[in-house]
């Protein structure tokens, strides 16, 4: 994760901050903030570089504004992500230097007198370090995940995500439209926040782990505390509450519902409700369920594509219904035969009458891997 110009947006104390122009330049990423001042005149190539957010009131070029153009010339040349000008001699900026800027794709603020520049510089270095944060519980939290730890080196390890987790934890795993960084500054750093949680960004998803003294939880009231609707989410949780030493394993849990539940449309859903994906979802990445899967399902996509027809959608629905013909065939606005003749086509392009399985079982299983690799309901 890394604090771009159009994060600082979000910064509670910079809501008056103004973008002028460079408004394509706003996914730049900010490697730090200074103040720019005497260097305007000569040595802006010399002190600032690739990366740098830049404040400013351009008091030396107050009586020559039209110098401005100039000074964006060179913080263009050095890369420089961003310049926030407070509108003291400047109140506004003329339409040469918007052009230039949002032809260079260079964001240009104007804030009034009512942000002060110390904080604006104060926000963005805590972005900053929350960012480098954020980076590092991160991989604690991939080395949690890929690696067989012993209970007691998990439990180290979970310490050093937050050292004021209590000994039960209840993970959460949720995506939505909303910046996760957002929502975890919201939850670390908000007005709710609670020192024995931690909210972290896990593949572009956000993982809360929510520590308890006592063995049970209310997520609904803590996410609503928190100024979170579970119904603006698509939530996976852990199965319940879990010893500090389980924490890989309640991550796992909430992640494999919050893939499901993505998959399937639910705004939540826990791990003990998502049945045979406690096993589907975990075995994604396995060579051997890959190349059974890509074995049954792309005779029928290959057959699709050359022949306009949908025996993918036809086997999923038909799937979801149980295996039931004529919820099938309505679900579809077909007649009943055509769902027929279409599991009988199926049927011939897997060659699977003769396994040792059943057609019915291997078609589910291969339905369940695919609405959860393509998030089809």
């Amino acid at each position: 994760m890394s604090l771009t110009v159009g994060d600082t947006c979000n910064l509670p104390r910079l809501q008056d901050v103004r973008l002028i122009a460079g408004e394509n330049g706003l996914g730049k990423i900010i490697k730090a903030v200074g103040i720019l001042d005497y260097e305007i005149g000569g040595c802006i190539k010399t002190v600032f570089r690739e990366g740098d957010f830049l404040v400013t009131s351009l008091y030396p070029i107050r009586e020559e504004q039209h110098r401005l153009i100039e000074v964006i010339d060179e913080l263009v040349e050095i890369r420089v992500c961003g310049l926030a000008i407070k509108n003291i001699y400047f109140k506004d900026i003329s339409q040469e230097v918007i052009d230039y800027c949002n032809q260079n794709d260079f964001p240009i603020f104007l804030y009034t007198e009512k942000t002060y520049t110390e904080n604006i510089i104060y926000d963005i270095i805590k972005a900053l370090k929350d960012d480098e944060d954020n980076l590092y519980l991160s991989s604690k939290v991939h080395g949690l995940l890929s690696a067989n730890l012993s209970e007691n080196m998990v439990r180290r390890v979970a310490l050093e995500i937050n050292s004021s987790f209590h000994e039960n934890i209840f993970v959460v795993y949720m995506k939505c439209n909303e910046d996760p960084k957002y929502i975890i500054s919201t939850i670390n750093n908000g007005p709710a926040r609670d020192l024995h949680s931690t909210a972290l960004l896990v593949e572009n998803g956000v993982l809360l782990i929510i520590s308890r003294e006592e063995e049970s939880i209310n997520i609904t009231e803590f996410l609503s505390r928190g100024g979170m609707n579970s119904g603006d989410y698509v939530i996976g949780t852990s199965s319940g509450m879990k010893l500090l030493s389980k924490l890989d394993e309640a991550i796992k849990e909430a992640m494999y519902a919050g893939r499901t539940a993505e998959a399937y449309g639910c705004d939540y859903i826990n791990f003990n409700n998502i049945g045979i994906n406690k096993v589907i979802v975990p075995m994604l990445e396995n060579e051997w369920l890959k190349k059974y899967y890509n074995s049954m399902i792309m005779p029928l996509m290959d057959y699709d594509k050359r022949h306009e027809t949908d025996l993918v959608k036809t086997a999923c629905i038909y799937v979801n219904n149980e295996g039931d013909i004529n919820k099938t065939a309505k679900e579809l606005f077909q007649h009943g035969n055509t769902i027929r003749y279409r599991i009988k086509k199926i049927k011939g392009l897997l060659h699977i009458e003769s396994d040792t399985s059943g057609f019915y079982e291997q078609l589910a299983f291969m339905v369940r891997v695919y609405m959860i690799m393509n998030n089809k309901i």
